[in-house]
């Protein structure tokens, strides 16, 4: 297994002595470059969650009921996200979601 560590920054070392002026300039106004741009932008980020639970139902289906073929059908829940405040229940009819 490879494992690499990223590293904010760039090599200012030069092949040829008389490049390494330049190097620094433009080593210069690129960092002035990203300095000003955050002043710009919040770098706030989401909070990671690190720990996934399922939902917890409330409220669990009443005992099971039989229905004739191509009637319809009402299914209710209610959950709690566990963990997740974006979580989403997706009912699906035969692996495909159903819209409603």
């Amino acid at each position: 297994m490879v494992t690499t560590e990223s590293v904010i920054g760039y090599d200012t070392s030069a092949q040829h002595p008389s490049s390494n002026d330049r190097i620094q300039s433009f080593a210069s106004s690129i960092s002035e470059v990203v300095r000003q741009t955050e002043k710009h932008y919040d770098r706030t980020e989401e909070p990671q969650i690190s720990i996934r639970e399922p939902p917890r139902f409330i409220q669990r289906f009443s005992e099971s009921v039989k229905l004739r073929e191509g009637a319809n059908c009402r299914l209710d829940c209610k959950f709690i996200p566990t963990n997740d405040p974006r979580m989403e229940i997706v009912w699906l009819y035969n692996n495909k979601p159903i819209h409603a």
